[in-house]
């Protein structure tokens, strides 16, 4: 009975190590499990960056790092040292271009600047082409209106010369023969539109003129005080200017014609009563 006891104690003693070895073990077992998975995930990890790096590498067409990478005898840290130059170079090329493009962007800008100067000048200009535009239909209108005028203008001019050269004419005719036959000028008849009565009678103090002087006229009077001129006309009529100067009765006198004279430096040329030009019509 007593060996038995002794055994049942022995593998009681035994029992707490075996677990503890085995316990032992398992960590190991896991230690090596966990090293496995991660040496596999650092190798996938390493053919990961290999073939992204040969994909740059193609992409940007460069042999040196292909070279590096793929030939068996070209050491890691060689191989790391060429991509780190290529990657360098590359940032570099990078920061040119940022400058680059920072320099594109101001230029960009001031082109931007000047195209708003140059829209605002082509804005501007087209509304002074507008208001040029504008002045010069004015313009025409106005050129329009005074060529009318003129025409009208040249037309009475027209009238009134041929009037002075048929009076002139005449006036001619009647000092050919002022002096061979002075009694034979010849009154116009009455016009049967004019009244026969004169309107007044001439004064005292009228100027006569000389027989055959005009055909218009058979004298005048001036008054100096109110520069006032008093033609008389052959049928009894009185027209009289205002604001008259002294030398125009003075230079009348003495003009080679009475008629053209007045035509040409009076009539028309200063206030009348009545209208001049109505009652010379109706005397011709």
């Amino acid at each position: 009975m007593r060996p038995t006891k002794k055994r049942i104690q022995k593998t009681g003693s035994q029992s707490p190590l075996t677990a503890i070895l085995f316990v032992l073990c398992l960590i190991l077992l896991g230690g090596l499990i966990y090293y496995f998975n991660q040496y596999q995930v650092k190798t996938v990890t390493a053919n990961q960056l290999l073939a992204g790096v040969l994909q740059i590498a193609e992409a940007t067409e460069s042999e040196e790092i292909m070279t590096a990478f793929t030939d068996p005898d070209t050491e890691p840290a060689e191989a790391l040292s060429v991509l780190s130059a290529h990657i360098e170079a590359r940032l570099a090329e990078l920061d040119s271009l940022r400058t680059n493009l920072a320099q594109e962007r101001e230029e960009l800008e001031r082109l931007r600047g000047e195209r708003d100067a140059v829209t605002l000048q082509i804005r501007d200009t087209r509304s002074r082409a507008d208001r040029l535009g504008n002045e010069l239909t004015e313009t025409q209108s106005e050129l329009a209106q005074l060529q009318e005028q003129h025409t009208e203008t040249v037309a009475e001019l027209n009238r009134r010369v041929e009037e002075l050269s048929s009076e002139l004419e005449r006036a001619r005719s009647r000092l050919e023969r002022s002096g061979i036959e002075p009694d034979e000028e010849e009154v116009p008849d009455a016009d049967p539109e004019v009244p026969a009565e004169p309107a007044t009678q001439p004064g005292a103090d009228m100027t006569a003129l000389p027989d055959g002087e005009s055909e218009l006229f058979k004298g005048f009077h001036y008054d100096e005080d109110i520069n006032r001129l008093t033609l008389f006309t052959i049928r009894g009529h009185e027209l009289v200017y205002r604001d008259v100067p002294p030398h125009i009765p003075e230079r009348m006198v003495q003009a080679p014609s009475f008629d053209i004279f007045y035509r040409m430096n009076v009539l028309q040329n200063f206030p009348c009563e009545p209208d001049d030009l109505e009652l010379i019509r109706s005397l011709r």
